[in-house]
């Protein structure tokens, strides 16, 4: 295969540019810059990071160096690719050297660039990225561009949330709006049912609820409410029991 139609070994990805390869320092092997990325935020709580491929120690990864004597300008090394500013970006046990020129210049890189260009390349949402240098969190491009001048690590801390699937969302959230609903519905009943006109209804429909209890309870004996405490009450069996009255 040409040098200039190089494969990352983990996707697959053809003609990788010289400035995207990166390798884990050690034993060597190459990747492209986001598949070693993502390996090694996945190896971050690990006690012995490895090399995807030999899972030999894996300590410290950086961008592609060529070998010696092989030309830098050409179409296969991707010229520079030895120049540019590294931060060295310490994530679990893994000291990882990102180069910061695939963010843009900075003199037209808007202002959090960096960290939104870590965030991208590690897949992690920019409200849970927290990047320390020293005991402190460090939110300003220039504090990290000083940072990799200084060659100083800067820890990498975030988490990536497990998102629920579609379907369950949109689930949790009808059940919360419905639970919002009814609990507005019921405030507004106890609100309206302690007004005036409420005790008025109230008050008007007690003696309608009286006749059609009696109506329904004429209809059958069984249909008759329970007798009282006493049991021999008005509406108790020996009223309404033919034989307790011969």
């Amino acid at each position: 295969m040409a040098e200039d139609a190089w494969m990352c070994p983990v996707c697959y990805r053809e003609r990788v540019d010289a400035e995207s390869r990166y390798a884990v320092k050690g034993c060597g092997h190459q990747f492209c810059v986001k598949c070693l990325a993502e390996h090694v935020w996945r190896q971050q709580t690990s006690r012995r990071p490895a090399c995807p491929i030999c899972r030999q120690p894996m300590l410290s990864c950086g961008p592609w160096q060529p070998p010696e004597g092989q030309a830098q300008g050409g179409p296969g090394a991707g010229g520079g690719v030895g120049a540019g500013l590294l931060l060295p970006l310490q994530v679990g046990r893994v000291r990882f050297q990102v180069r910061l020129d695939a963010a843009g210049p900075p003199s037209s890189a808007p202002s959090g660039a960096l960290r939104a260009f870590l965030g991208r390349l590690f897949g992690l949402d920019l409200s849970r990225l927290k990047l320390v240098l020293h005991g402190r969190v460090v939110r300003e491009d220039a504090e990290l561009r000083a940072a990799a001048q200084a060659g100083a690590a800067v820890a990498l801390l975030a988490s990536r949330g497990q998102p629920a699937p579609r379907g369950e969302r949109l689930r949790a959230w009808a059940a919360a709006l419905l639970r919002r609903l009814w609990a507005a519905l019921a405030a507004a009943l106890g609100r309206w049912a302690s007004s005036p006109a409420g005790l008025a209804v109230r008050s008007l429909l007690g003696p309608l609820g009286g006749a059609v209890r009696a109506f329904v309870a004429s209809l059958h004996p069984s249909f008759a409410p329970p007798p009282g405490p006493a049991g021999g009450g008005a509406g108790g069996p020996a009223a309404r029991d033919p034989r307790t009255q011969q």
